[in-house]
């Protein structure tokens, strides 16, 4: 699945910028996780990835193309294994 990047804002700093996102910037999605601290949504993807303890990139960065459903990723990934 293929992403677009809406929002590279407020890199942490312990994320070099190799590892950082660029706004505008289309990316595949390789996994969908959640986050057990904050119970948010992320992504894991191809191209980049941050590094540790980061597992991925907030799924509020991106808009998805087309259109799909994070549900329908969890099932997916479900499917798949």
């Amino acid at each position: 699945m293929k992403v677009i990047c809406i929002d590279a804002s407020y890199r942490p700093q312990e994320i070099p910028i190799s590892c950082w996102l660029v706004e505008g910037q289309e990316y595949t999605v390789l996994r969908v996780g959640k986050n057990k601290l904050t119970n948010e949504d992320y992504f894991m993807l191809k191209e980049v990835q941050p590094t540790p303890p980061y597992g991925g990139y907030k799924v509020d960065r991106f808009i998805l193309t087309p259109p799909e459903n994070i549900e329908a990723l969890y099932e997916l990934q479900s499917i798949e294994k």
